[in-house]
């Protein structure tokens, strides 16, 4: 069929389902992006400051590793079929997965299942969220029942089935229903400000392209006649060919008559873009939950203020982020690979920043008199280990209560 072809084509499946027309389906239980998805993309190749924070994040939580789990908590065997995709979830493609998310706030993750006794998901293909359309059930409780994809471009237009899509997005909080389904994108949120942006940004290119006729120079005593066109061409030769001698450098120039300057336009100090512009900066990084001294800022501050800065880019932004694509992958991708259950989590330990703070929960498990092994190592992120002993509350010996110690006679003088 050319559909599945074209799929095939479009997304290298090897074994792709047929399925059922767009064409086919009722527009009330359709949920369309919204028209103006377009605008998120051109702000992140046009706007820098977009551009800077989305590709900071998206990289950061691409180079974050993702490995596999038995429930138990052990590392799952190089063999297991679980453990070698992820090995093969490069990093180019976690960050394709990460960049959709961080700047549409909702990702589309198509699985490539290979269906029999071997049943795994072969590779994942992450889609623009502007050629998805939601299909929603008819009856309370709604819920999503396939995703139309239709891309125009490679004439695509087919529905895929929920269990073949993993869908993750931010809560988009709205009265209305059929956006509800969406995600809340921080581009929609940042809408004036972009404007603010770029509107800033054009005028100061405007000042700069403009800075060749920063003013006007005039002879107060000259009436305004042709003769007095030629005495003011004159001059301005003379001027030029005064400054083109290296000979001059630094001596003045004389000129008959009472001279006056009028400028023209207001430089980009008085205008104050400057501090405009990082302010609209420091709101940019808000609502990513990322701080904008992490982007060169050139602001005063301690290396203390460094440091929080850069493990506040995990705490605030990646961590809440990879939480939501782990629980989704647990639900909705362990169990496509079949067998014995299992579970992934992204490893922060090899990230250096956060090291200082396990050791300061070193320091402060270890000045407490009492201990629980194995609420120990959860707060340190290491698994449980499932003894009874390692539930029980423990005392560091060498304490003793004022009673206990017996008094020492004093010493005659």
């Amino acid at each position: 069929m050319p559909i599945i072809e074209s799929i095939k084509s479009l997304l290298g499946i090897g074994q792709v389902k047929e399925m059922q027309s767009i064409t086919t389906l009722s527009m009330h239980n359709q949920i369309y992006p919204t028209y103006a998805s377009w605008k998120d993309i051109k702000a992140f190749k046009t706007v820098e400051d977009i551009y800077t924070v989305v590709n900071r994040l998206a990289k950061e939580c691409a180079n974050i590793p993702l490995w596999g789990y038995d429930l138990e908590g052990k590392d799952l065997p190089d063999t297991d079929p679980f453990a070698v995709f992820l090995r093969q979830f490069s990093r180019a493609q976690r960050y394709e997965m990460f960049l959709w998310y961080w700047l549409r706030g909702e990702c589309f993750c198509y699985k490539n299942i290979i269906i029999g006794a071997n049943q795994r998901v072969e590779k994942m293909h992450f889609l623009n969220p502007s050629f998805i359309t939601l299909i929603i059930s008819d009856t309370f409780p709604f819920a999503i029942t396939g995703y139309a994809y239709k891309n125009v471009n490679v004439g695509v237009d087919i529905v895929i089935p929920p269990e073949e899509m993993i869908f993750i997005k931010d809560f988009n909080p709205t009265d209305d229903f059929r956006e509800s389904f969406r995600g809340l994108g921080k581009i929609q949120i940042l809408a004036k400000r972009i404007t603010k942006l770029t509107s800033n940004i054009d005028n100061g290119v405007s000042q700069m392209q403009n800075g060749g006729v920063p003013g006007i120079v005039f002879q107060k005593d000259l009436p305004s006649d042709t003769k007095t066109a030629g005495v003011v061409g004159a001059r301005r030769d003379n001027f030029s060919r005064f400054l083109q001698n290296s000979d001059n450098k630094g001596a003045p120039f004389f000129a008959a008559g009472e001279m006056g300057y009028l400028r023209l336009g207001l430089s980009t100090v008085e205008l104050d873009a400057i501090k405009s512009e990082l302010n609209d900066f420091k709101k940019v990084c808000n609502v990513w939950s990322v701080s904008d001294r992490l982007f060169n800022n050139d602001a005063t501050g301690s290396e203390i203020s460094d440091d929080n800065a850069r493990k506040g880019l995990y705490t605030d932004a990646c961590m809440p982020a990879t939480g939501m694509f782990e629980d989704a992958f647990n639900a909705q991708l362990c169990p496509d690979f079949g067998g014995v259950a299992k579970k992934c989590e992204f490893d922060y330990s090899g990230i250096k920043i956060l090291q200082d703070n396990q050791l300061q929960l070193a320091q402060a498990i270890a000045a407490s008199p009492t201990f629980i092994p194995n609420e120990q190592r959860t707060a340190q992120g290491l698994p449980r280990i499932e003894d009874e002993e390692m539930d029980k509350v423990y005392f560091k010996t060498g304490y003793v209560t004022l009673s206990e110690i017996t008094p020492i006679d004093p010493l005659d003088a």
